[in-house]
């Protein structure tokens, strides 16, 4: 076993830093050759770097004009992430999510250290995304939406989603991918696993909404007025105010 130096150190790091970069989910490898004897609650000691593995997850090909069509029709989607800062923000930047220079990107340390109040004031960021978060900070994010009067609709699969799920106004757990307990957190559970399949059921619950209030507005609108006739011909023999 050699001890790893200063600059493999450097080396290993700028590779991460590359992975993530690219939008990769980064695993180290590390191995130990283990005697008979040695107690296993120190199998994981002075264990010998192998190398790192950048792990890609396609993205969805329907999802970029998904959160096209989010921000166009008045939707804000933010990204709440357990994985690195930079792999968070490479994905947010091939779907369409995040387009300036900078934007913020708050980690679960940070997010940690700040107020409620920063933490209202953070999200008035135009663009944010939160990297390497815990499980109850997933639901300190949906909470501090919920207190500027947002409708919150929170999407997860894991365990560690449910807080968040069942907090939101409307948790959507994955069908596919999705623990049972997310699945009996949430009030939605999506079959196929794909965001866009969301927001096309904004755009049909939007529909319905709208055809809705068109049918209220044209029965009110012809049967008040038929009302009212049909008023003034029975009380026609006495003096109506």
């Amino acid at each position: 076993m050699t001890p790893l130096a200063a600059g493999d150190r450097e080396r290993f790091r700028a590779a991460e830093a590359a992975f993530a970069h690219d939008g990769m989910r980064v695993l180290a490898f590390a191995y130990r050759t283990l005697a008979a004897d040695v107690p296993r609650g120190q199998w994981e000691t002075q264990l010998t770097l192998a190398g790192l593995i950048g792990l890609a997850d396609p993205v969805r090909p329907e999802v970029p004009a998904a959160i096209r069509a989010c921000h166009a029709a008045g939707i804000r989607v933010i990204m709440v992430t357990g994985d690195h800062p930079q792999t968070a923000l490479a994905i947010a930047r091939e779907i369409g999510l995040v387009q300036s220079v900078r934007p913020r990107v708050i980690t679960g340390d940070e997010l940690a250290r700040l107020t409620d109040a920063q933490l209202q004031v953070a999200l008035d960021e135009p663009e944010i995304l939160f990297a390497r978060v815990g499980a109850n900070q997933k639901m300190v994010i949906v909470a501090a939406l919920q207190r500027k009067n947002h409708i919150v609709a929170a999407t997860g699969d894991g365990v560690n989603d449910a807080p968040a799920l069942k907090r939101a106004d409307i948790g959507i757990a994955m069908a596919i991918s999705g623990t049972d307990v997310a699945k009996e957190a949430a009030d939605m559970i999506l079959l196929d696993d794909n965001f866009a399949s969301i927001v096309a059921a904004i755009e049909e619950g939007r529909a319905v909404f709208d055809n809705i209030r068109k049918f209220l507005t044209y029965i009110l609108t012809s049967n008040i007025p038929s009302s009212c006739r049909i008023w003034r011909s029975r009380c026609s023999g006495f003096r109506c105010r």
